[in-house]
């Protein structure tokens, strides 16, 4: 397999895919996360994949109204139920088969020195 930052690809991508079996919309959604996050991940396949990251805007953030930032950190077996209006921010770290239901917004408190 493929290995970028310490991941390998078949497993960073598909590693929602059993917590969301049944919702073929949140596969879908966690893959193009998982892909844009990897995307990310590198400058170079920054550069060579900003479409992608586009894309990703565009049709999981615009039509399907669910707010990922692909700098959040989600451990394996995120399970996505009905994801529409949920916002998560860059700044969160999600541990394992975690569980995220539609309109749940996650984010972090910012004190006024910067610190969160």
């Amino acid at each position: 397999m493929i290995e970028f930052s310490n991941h390998k690809m078949g497993y960073a991508i598909f590693q929602d895919w059993n917590a969301n079996r049944g919702s073929l919309k949140s596969q879908f959604v966690m893959i193009l996360f998982r892909m844009a996050k990897l995307f990310k991940s590198n400058i170079i396949l920054t550069i060579v994949f900003c479409w992608y990251l586009l894309l990703y805007r565009v049709s999981v953030e615009w039509l399907l109204n669910i707010g990922i930032n692909w700098n959040v950190n989600v451990s394996k077996g995120f399970r996505l139920i009905r994801g529409y209006g949920s916002v998560i921010s860059g700044d969160t770290i999600i541990g394992e088969n975690c569980t995220i239901r539609h309109f749940t917004t996650i984010t972090n408190k910012v004190a006024e020195d910067g610190s969160s």
